[in-house]
């Protein structure tokens, strides 16, 4: 199983828990390899030029609908590589520094707005990340400085460490130090609260114009892999979602459990695709790798 971000992450996190459990149910170890760097392009391109037997399969975030906008000169095209199941769905949170400006995130972004350039925020490059905050600077009228990471992880350190002021991430990586008190968590990405902490209001609601930035992350192989293994992988995927350890656990970290079909999940990367050209395109962002 290939990871596109380096281990300590979300991605990671996902990606152990399912590794782990489809390693119980084939009765062999799934072994777990980081391939972190080039937004993700390195990973998925070791999943594509893999052999197409099964025995090798990749965790897809949202940069597979991302990427093939964002850069001139991607190195493969998502009709190389064959979809099995998309996983989850996640809001993202704004996790920030207690001595940041700010008690919440209406305060933080009337402050960033007398103050343009003055807060930094921990990007994972030009990922979701990077692109949600260019929408929010967008519609809100903010400018902020971003500062790359390899991955979450690392952007967790920068944010605690004061290095920069916030950074966004999925609930699980920021769990342990909003509840010690180490991190604030001031807003989610999404269009509306989650059920896992519904004291935290997303960001429309300080934004309306902002439409919403979610996380997603699914199951890919090589795409000559014959149909029968990929309809394996999906329903052994898909049985594995469903148990107790799993789902609980997915779910209780803010995540909504999907296990969608191959087909189910082509139409939602196509149309994932499309939409994020249109965020980009608006932007005006291009860049190369």
């Amino acid at each position: 199983m290939i990871l596109p971000f380096p281990a300590g992450g979300g991605v990671d996190g996902i990606g152990r828990l399912l590794a782990k459990a489809l390693s119980e149910k084939w009765k062999r170890p799934v072994v777990v390899e980081n391939m972190a760097g080039a937004t993700t392009t390195i990973a998925t391109k070791a999943v594509i030029d893999a052999p197409a037997d099964g025995y090798t399969i990749g965790i897809g975030v949202s940069q597979l609908a991302i990427n093939p906008t964002l850069f001139k000169n991607m190195p493969y095209k998502n009709s190389d590589f064959q979809p099995v199941t998309e996983l989850l769905e996640a809001p993202m949170y704004v996790g920030v520094n207690p001595s940041t400006p700010g008690n919440t995130f209406g305060e933080l972004l009337e402050y960033s707005k007398s103050h343009p350039d003055e807060l930094k925020y921990a990007s994972a490059g030009p990922t979701i990340t990077n692109l949600a905050v260019e929408v929010l600077q967008r519609d809100a009228g903010v400018k902020l400085k971003q500062i790359p990471y390899i991955g979450s992880a690392q952007g967790l350190t920068a944010t605690l460490s004061g290095e920069v002021n916030f950074t966004y991430a999925i609930y699980p990586v920021l769990k342990a130090m909003a509840q010690d008190g180490r991190l604030k968590i001031l807003a989610n990405t999404a269009v509306k609260r989650s059920d896992v902490l519904p004291d935290v209001p997303s960001i429309k609601e300080f934004v309306p114009s902002y439409a919403g930035a979610t996380e997603w992350y699914g199951v890919f192989v090589p795409k000559d892999t014959p149909d029968p293994i990929v309809q394996k992988l999906y329903t052994d995927i898909k049985d594995a979602l469903a148990t107790d350890a799993l789902k609980t656990r997915f779910t209780n970290d803010g995540s909504v459990v999907i296990g969608s079909s191959p087909a189910e999940f082509q139409k939602f990367l196509d149309e994932q695709t499309v939409l994020w050209e249109k965020v980009i395109t608006n932007i005006g962002l291009s860049l190369d790798l």
